[in-house]
């Protein structure tokens, strides 16, 4: 008689397990399974594949310890099974192919894969906008174990025509990490309100399933390349990064979740730094676990007492009642163990698996079942709520639950050591976290474009080949220019943009590059190494076309350029490892790809034939032929000819200027009114009367009025001040009507002959911008005429000048001309994508006009639209802005903690910073003559350059941190704080941040952080903002301000905000009133400053520290309000 072995008998018993808890839910045509009693007959994605894992892993234990032929027969019917039901599941989504084609154009809700089918038909159960079927992680969850079991030898996949599907199917998910989707939980926004929302657990599935798809090769298990799915290295690399960008958060209304265990360990092991994991997995610990298990996530109401049932949706408000009694969910004490399996924790292993025994139910045969979730009884409510953990809990829901029931199959094979975890993981996923494969270092070829570039980087020591010395008996190819074409980088392409001729911003990507190729080709398994071409041409070393102004410039840019490229050559670039040589020297090493491509786009991408804008205007090469002697308007003898430009040049200069709110010249006036006021005092005073002050001080010192600025000197500087600040000069209001009107009748007489003789009258390039501005104003953009015989419309004239523009790098007629002519980025809509997936939204336009909101990724046709939209007709901030984002979406991807804390990026706010940081240079200038004419008339003058850099740096800084939203670190939960005491709330600029949010948000949550931005933004002064944000961070700081007694908090009205920072400014004035500083040349003497909102200059440029500093005064203020 046999015996069994005791591994065999304790084998059977967890296979009896299975048996009775999942098998029998089973449908016996089909294999799909069904579980939730309100729902009887579907059968779910997610569910299913959980339940494929457990039968595969039950399969390979019976392989490994099978005793007798029987054995090996339940491991083959365990692996059929598998298999059927994983076909069954793919034959579902099959019958929905058009709708994978649909969602992969339009990537609209209503054309994603349904999440549950009939058991019986492997038809859909419900209609496309009865459920919230768009779940990216059930069809990556799907695909992720689709490799891995076929990676273990079993095939699922059986013909072409699925082979085809699947790749369809990585098509589908392989922009998860931009798709906003209703998440694991199948509700979306925890309000369950149907807003869909970018989650981390999704794209860390759509990551996991796109390497192991990349990983496993062929799909037929027989090593036909017929049956190999192609995966874009580029989206694995974009899921990383947002994912790493994101946790420990899992999106906009959850600060955590716990379904971020199984991306951070099985099944998905998507998350490769090691530091994250961990922070991830204490998040969900500290927020999250229970006696019972894990809470889904902060304050979710599903199954609770308190929840009512008769609707679907919560109301904001009711949120913050199911705190402290949301259901904890057994499941995550099984994800907990299996990631205390992985990583060898042996106390960790311990301690899950004795509470998962406490929490599991055993029926009449003894068999334990793992409950959907464990609730408290409404009776028990207000006790657990006064003490959390203190309540018994009742299970409820399905028992078994077979997604819990699943893994508890997995978790015993694992305990009971039947099977290892690198059994489970046939890819070795989980190893990416700590075994780090060795780095491979990036190709570089530098290619000459000519001789002549060859000769002048031989000069310099730099010894490169040329584009037709390419090697044909390797490389066997068309002509040298179509390999140009061919191999140059993207971002080397001056028709992308015009960025591409400022040859820093060049040698910028190109390291940027360079770096985020080496950085990101090891977490592709990839075989070789990259190979990048790079190819100088004489537009990046000649100084041929320029202007005098640019000829110096230039010259920095070719140091540039030989600069970047001796550090690639030394073999490191930023921490990159890179090695320069010859093309053929690559030829074994390097990874090679097939393209596939049509005959019909074979030509168009080899073409190098470009679309060359004829030109039509004068020049030094036909000025003899179209034009008249005179070669400039400014040298031109006529005088009718003299007198009409300057008309309209002031037309065009006042239309390409940026529009923008007042304010501009406060900072400028402000260092020109410190530097005379120094200037007077050491004159009448000398440096005797001077005194030492302590750090922190308007100015570092006090400046004591030791007398009035006489007449003359007072006129001398109003005199410079406006020179420099265009001021506008006196005059009555109706004299300067009169000459406007005088204007635009001349200019309105003045018809297209006197500009065509004009635009025929010069070759200077800035004179041919303006007047081809004016004929576009006037008479439109398709406007036809005649330059010498050929026939030109202003839209093709405005063309000629953005080229000659670009070549010339004359940036202020370049963003002009491309404003005029809508020119757009192509890499604009990735760019804004790259900020909206790492959660960061953005603003288009300035506040105090129309300022319009980006919350999703937009086309560059959408994203046009709405440019000018909130630009209008200002051509310069309609390019400055695409600019800025593109800048921007470079820095988030490359160094994304620079915005930390960082929500919604102002682009208006911030050109707005941009322009009064070039009038601060003004304001140097200005100061600098004005400097230089008093030393002329009085001798001795001594003027500390240290002091007079440093004034106005406070006012600039606070400027720019507004303009850029930046707070400081935990502001957001310390201000949810400050709200949640404040009975009514907080008003900030007539905006009530009111009780209630806090009731409907958690400290951490990203909704209160754009409800905050909502309201902070409603300040159109970027330094005010910063001011509001310095006051709300120190009420976070109450109790240790107001230390003596419990602060007295306003029960009757919302907490005015912007009181208490007038009040500071009231103690400012007066302190520095009482030392008699510079403050009494405006507020101190009671005249009007011109700072924002009220509040004096010299408080913006105040450091924020220190005993003169805003913060000491904003205490004070604060301790006479609460005490």
């Amino acid at each position: 008689m046999r015996s069994r072995s005791g591994s065999g008998v304790r084998l059977d018993r967890i296979l009896f397990l299975v048996e009775q808890t999942i098998c029998k839910q089973q449908d016996a045509i089909t294999a799909l399974f069904a579980n939730q009693k309100e729902f009887p007959g579907h059968a779910w994605v997610r569910d299913n594949v959980y339940i494929a894992q457990a039968l595969w892993a039950l399969y390979r234990a019976y392989m490994k310890y099978a005793d007798f032929d029987e054995d090996l027969t339940k491991a083959n019917e365990l692996a059929m099974t598998c298999v059927k039901m994983m076909q069954s599941l793919l034959e579902c989504m099959m019958l929905q192919a058009d709708k994978v084609e649909l969602f992969k154009k339009y990537q609209r809700p209503l054309d994603s894969l349904h999440a549950k089918y009939s058991v019986r038909t492997k038809q859909t159960v419900v209609s496309d906008t009865e459920w919230g079927h768009l779940q990216v992680d059930a069809v990556s969850l799907y695909l992720l174990t689709l490799a891995q079991i076929t990676a273990s030898g079993l095939q699922i996949v059986r013909n072409s025509d699925e082979v085809a599907f699947v790749q369809n199917l990585v098509y589908y998910i392989e922009t998860g990490y931009r798709t906003p989707d209703y998440g694991i939980w199948e509700r979306g926004d925890k309000t369950n309100q149907g807003i869909r929302e970018l989650n981390a657990s999704s794209i860390g599935l759509v990551k996991a399933a796109l390497q192991s798809l990349n990983d496993v090769g062929d799909l037929f298990v027989d090593g036909s390349k017929g049956s190999v799915v192609t995966i874009l290295p580029d989206e694995i690399e974009q899921c990383s990064a947002v994912l790493l960008s994101m946790l420990p958060r899992e999106s906009f209304s959850k600060e955590t979740d716990a379904a971020l265990l199984c991306i951070i360990s099985y099944p998905a092991f998507s998350v490769e730094d090691p530091e994250i994991v961990n922070e991830t997995r204490e998040t969900i610990k500290k927020c999250l676990f229970g006696n019972y298990g894990c809470r889904r996530f902060l304050r979710d109401g599903y199954k609770t007492a308190l929840e009512d049932r008769s609707r679907l949706y919560y109301n904001k408000s009711e949120l913050q009642q199911f705190e402290d009694i949301e259901c904890e969910w057994p499941l995550f004490l099984c994800m907990f163990l299996l990631d205390a399996m992985y990583n060898k924790r042996a106390d960790d292993v311990e301690f899950y698996w004795q509470q998962l025994e406490k929490v599991v139910i055993r029926n009449d045969k003894g068999l334990r079942m793992v409950p959907e979730l464990y609730l408290v009884e409404r009776q028990n409510v207000a006790g657990e709520k006064a003490s959390r953990g203190s309540q018994p809990r009742t299970p409820s829901g399905a028992i078994p639950y077979l997604w819990a029931q699943s893994l508890y199959v997995i978790c015993s094979l694992l305990f009971e050591g039947f099977l290892t975890p690198a059994e489970l993981d046939p890819l070795s996923r989980r190893l990416a976290a700590y075994e780090k494969r060795p780095p491979c270092e990036v190709q570089v070829t530098i290619l000459a474009e000519d001789a002549s570039v060859q000769e002048e980087l031989a000069k310099q020591k730099i010894f490169v080949q040329r584009v037709d010395q390419i090697d044909d008996e390797i490389f066997t190819i068309l002509p040298a220019s179509s390999l140009a074409h061919l191999l140059t980088r993207r971002f080397m392409d001056s028709r992308r943009s015009h960025l591409m001729y400022d040859i820093r911003i060049m040698m910028d990507e190109w390291s940027s590059e360079l770096q985020y190729i080496y950085a990101s080709w090891n977490s592709v398994s990839i075989s070789g190494r990259p190979l990048v071409v790079l190819i100088i041409n004489n537009g990046m070393l000649s100084t041929e076309g320029l202007s005098q102004l640019n000829i110096s410039l230039n010259r920095h840019m070719m140091s540039t350029v030989v600069g970047t490229i001796k550090k690639i050559s030394t073999g490191y670039l930023y921490g990159a490892r890179v090695v320069m040589k010859n093309l053929s020297d690559f030829f074994r090493t390097t990874a090679v790809s097939k393209l596939e491509i049509s005959e019909a786009d074979q030509e168009e991408l080899l073409c190098v034939n470009e679309c060359k804008v004829q030109f039509a205007l004068p020049n030094e090469e036909n000025k003899d032929k179209i034009m008249s002697p005179a070669s400039s308007l400014k040298k031109g003898d006529s005088l009718k000819l003299r007198n009409n430009y300057d008309l309209v040049r002031k037309m065009s200069m006042r239309h390409r200027s940026i529009a923008l709110d007042g304010n501009d010249s406060d900072l400028a006036k402000l260092r020109l009114e410190f530097k005379s006021h120094r200037t007077l005092d050491t004159v009448m005073g000398g440096d005797s009367s001077r005194e030492s002050s302590p750090a922190g001080s308007p100015s570092r010192e006090k400046v004591r009025n030791l007398g009035t600025p006489s007449k003359r000197m007072r006129e001398k500087r109003e005199s410079t001040s406006s020179k420099f600040l265009h001021t506008t000069s006196a005059g009555s209001d109706s004299d300067i009507s009169l000459k406007r009107d005088l204007s635009q009748s001349q200019l309105g007489d003045m018809d297209s002959a006197d500009l065509i003789d004009m635009l025929l009258e010069t070759t200077n390039l800035d004179e041919q911008t303006t007047i081809i501005h004016f004929l576009w104003m006037k008479f439109g953009p398709d406007y036809k005429m005649f330059l010498g015989d050929q026939e030109v419309t202003v839209r093709i004239l405005m063309e000629e000048v953005y080229t000659k523009s670009c070549e010339a790098r004359q940036w202020a007629l370049v963003r002009l001309t491309a404003g005029l002519l809508g020119k757009r980025f192509e890499e604009l809509g990735k760019a804004v994508t790259h900020l909206l997936v790492r959660q960061k939204q953005i603003t288009l336009g300035l506040p105090s006009k129309r300022e319009e909101v980006i919350t999703c990724p937009k086309t560059n046709e959408e994203l046009k639209d709405i440019m000018q939209r909130a630009y209008g007709d200002d051509p310069n901030s309609f390019t400055l802005s695409q600019e800025i984002l593109i800048s921007l979406g470079f820095l988030v991807r490359t160094d994304p903690k620079l915005f930390v804390e960082m929500f919604r990026l102002r682009i208006g706010l911030i050109i707005q910073s941009l322009r009064k940081s070039t009038r601060s240079v003004q304001a140097d200038v200005a100061a600098q003559v004005q400097q230089q004419q008093q030393k002329e008339e009085e001798s001795g003058s001594d003027v500390d350059e240290m002091e007079d850099f440093q004034f106005g740096i406070w006012l600039r800084h606070r400027r720019i941190d507004g303009a850029l939203n930046r707070v400081p670190n935990n502001f957001y939960a310390s201000l949810w704080d400050t709200v949640h005491r404040m009975p009514h709330g907080l008003r900030i600029n007539d905006t009530v941040l009111h009780w209630g949010l806090t009731q409907e948000m958690t400290r951490k949550e990203i909704k209160f952080a754009l409800e905050v931005e909502e309201a902070l933004n409603r300040i159109a002064e970027p330094e005010y903002r910063e001011l509001v944000v310095e006051v709300l961070w120190l009420l976070g700081r109450l109790d240790k301000v107001v230390c003596s007694n419990e602060p007295k908090i306003c029960k009757d009205r919302p907490l005015n905000v912007d009181e208490i920072l007038h009040k500071a400014n009231d103690i400012f004035v007066e302190h520095n009133r009482q030392m008699d500083t510079m403050v009494m040349e405006c507020c101190g003497s009671g005249k009007r400053c011109e700072g924002a909102k009220g509040i004096c200059l010299h408080f913006y440029d105040s450091a924020p520290a220190g005993e003169y500093g805003s913060s000491h005064y904003i205490i004070r203020a604060m301790m006479q309000m609460f005490t």
